[in-house]
């Protein structure tokens, strides 16, 4: 109840800022703690931050513009030859 009546009270205190430099200082230690944040885990378990995770979607834009992706067909393909050889 008390790191809710915090919030309140820390809101308030931004609300009535008037210099804006110190907002921005506010602003960007927000946006640091943020990028520390755990947001979700990797399908191995590993731990991704907001950084981490945009990491991997510009990683998988830029496979995609270059072209190092397959269809969903040509994975099926691949995962019946793959199948079938283990036979």
């Amino acid at each position: 109840m008390e790191a809710n009546l915090d919030r309140i009270l820390l809101a308030r205190k931004l609300l009535s800022l008037s210099d804006e430099s110190l907002i921005a200082k506010i602003a960007r230690l927000l946006d640091q703690v943020e990028e520390k944040e755990i947001v979700a885990f990797s399908v191995q378990g590993v731990p991704l931050t907001i950084a981490n995770y945009d990491a991997m979607l510009q990683k998988a834009e830029e496979d995609t513009r270059n072209g190092s992706v397959i269809t969903t067909d040509e994975l099926r393909e691949r995962l019946h030859q793959w199948g079938a050889s283990k036979k």
